[in-house]
């Protein structure tokens, strides 16, 4: 039996990859959603009564979920054909503004839960498996406003760097997708503050064509994708230019930002 394991499967980007992974990966036998809202889960496993699902109702920044999901793999032994780390939070502000729990929260699930999914998954995968995952253009470079939520995509973007060499040899391919900004409940809540961002003004991502086409190149063997025009020149100018002077550019005043983005 053939798995897809896709984490934050309950709205947004997640929830767009089940719908991807029913209609476009017949191969895939059943898809394991893992999310906090379990009743969110069950409803959209609902809508494709043609699918196997399993849902799985686990807080990815708790300890305890971590054993709970090595349980449950220990358990079914499923062959895991795609495995797409999507489960991540943003909080903006500024970082000496921010509850400590809030930005070890940001800590917790971004890099030790993508952490822990990743090696749980792993041996039950083989040659011709896919990870998936879910970074952001916020890696490119540092993000005042955004900092802990950036250097946590930082890590992940490095961390799918070195996997995927050391995976190679398996013949399972490792494909970190930069997502920019989307219309999410997570980035409702993000864009709503007091603080405002060069975010505020940046072009929305087609949320469903992303999810497509990250898990097409992903097929392909590819080791990333960003979708737009505007946000691969950023990372290219992330590449180019030394990071004081992006972050500098990050900082600017809204208006500034207003001028950049209609420019």
């Amino acid at each position: 039996m053939s798995v897809a394991v896709i984490t934050g499967s309950s709205s947004g980007l997640g929830r767009e990859y089940v719908d991807v992974v029913v209609n476009e990966f017949p191969e895939v036998d059943e898809i394991w959603m893992i999310a906090r809202r379990l009743k969110r889960l069950n409803e959209i496993a609902e809508q494709y009564p043609q699918k196997k699902f399993k849902a799985i109702g686990l807080d990815l920044s708790k300890n305890e979920s971590y054993e709970t999901l090595g349980k449950i793999l220990e358990e079914n032994k499923p062959y895991i054909k795609l495995l797409i780390s999507n489960s991540g939070v943003a909080i903006h502000g500024n970082f000496d503004e921010a509850e400590l729990k809030s930005q070890l929260g940001m800590c917790d699930l971004n890099v030790k839960g993508a952490t822990a999914v990743t090696h749980l998954c792993l041996p039950y995968m083989k040659k011709g498996s896919i990870i998936l995952e879910t970074c952001s253009t916020s890696a490119f470079a540092p993000n005042p406003h955004l900092n802990v939520y950036s250097a946590t995509k930082a890590y992940l973007m490095n961390f799918c760097t070195g996997l995927r060499q050391e995976l190679k040899p398996r013949g399972i391919n490792v494909c970190a997708v930069h997502p920019g900004w989307m219309d999410t409940e997570m980035n409702a809540v993000t864009r709503n503050t007091n603080h405002t961002g060069v975010s505020n003004f940046l072009p929305k991502v087609n949320i469903k064509k992303l999810a497509s086409k990250s898990l097409a190149v992903a097929r392909r063997g590819k080791a990333s994708y960003t979708q737009g025009a505007f946000y691969k020149f950023y990372h290219l100018l992330a590449k180019v230019l030394p990071h004081t002077l992006v972050v500098k550019f990050s900082s600017m005043s809204c208006c500034a930002q207003k001028i950049f983005c209609l420019s």
